[in-house]
């Protein structure tokens, strides 16, 4: 048997809203239909839980009725593949991340993977890079609010400056030193990043892999992605990287 510790529920167990963002951040019921409880008191497992960047339509802004001050910025078609990724929204409250990080404890997060940070600097929230304040303070609230209820943070497809902003959250432990898998493409090749990553006081981490070469019914079949030729090493990575 295999002794697992933890659990990493990735980017499919949440609601999606426009341009494919967070519009409800708990378990949907097509996927949990007993809640994200049940599995953390069946398994006994903690959870480490994915998070990416919210939709404009998401339930907890007061645009759309909910209870908390976002920005939200509309620049796109949604209908528009082209443009549909312009579209997001960001929390400006700090009382909004404490009580997303106390309702998530409650049912047994011990992790919390903010995903997508070079994505929404880079190109998606305009606000982020307008404004030299705002970006600390959305990563210092989001930080705040994880050490005040024992929750961990890893941050995920980093720059190096949210890299360097870790040094005042003291809740980011790790962060994301691979892109993500996809087998045979040299994921594990992770060591430029972590040696800034150790030097800031962060574990790095690497993303998930395929413990055998073949995998039945993979959705890479008849691609060059079809098996997995480094097993051994990605499980080496895995282990000496901690």
């Amino acid at each position: 048997e295999i002794p697992y510790k933890y659990f990493l529920m990735d980017s499919w167990w949440y609601y999606m809203g426009v341009g494919g963002g967070v519009s409800d951040w708990v378990g949907r019921s097509d996927v949990y239909p007993h809640g994200n409880a049940y599995v953390r008191n069946a398994t006994g497992w903690p959870i480490m839980g994915h998070n990416r960047y919210w939709a404009i339509d998401n339930v907890y802004c007061s645009q759309n009725g909910g209870d908390y001050d976002f920005v939200v910025e509309k620049k796109g078609d949604p209908s528009d593949t082209a443009k549909r990724f312009k579209n997001f929204a960001w929390p400006t409250e700090q009382r909004f991340w404490d009580d997303i990080m106390y309702n998530s404890s409650q049912w047994g997060l011990f992790m919390y993977e903010q995903d997508w940070l070079g994505s929404e600097f880079a190109d998606r929230v305009s606000a982020l890079t307008r404004n030299a304040s705002l970006a600390r303070q959305w990563l210092r609230q989001m930080g705040a609010a994880a050490e005040k209820h024992g929750i961990a943070v890893q941050y995920c497809m980093p720059f190096a400056r949210h890299l360097l902003a870790s040094l005042e959250v003291p809740a980011v432990t790790q962060a994301r030193a691979s892109d993500d898998y996809k087998p045979s493409d040299r994921q594990w090749a992770i060591g430029g990043q972590a040696v800034l990553m150790d030097a800031l006081g962060l574990a790095p981490s690497k993303d998930s892999f395929w413990s055998s070469a073949e995998q039945p019914g993979n959705p890479y079949e008849d691609t060059p992605f079809a098996s997995e030729p480094f097993s051994e090493l990605q499980a080496a990575v895995t282990s000496l990287s901690a």
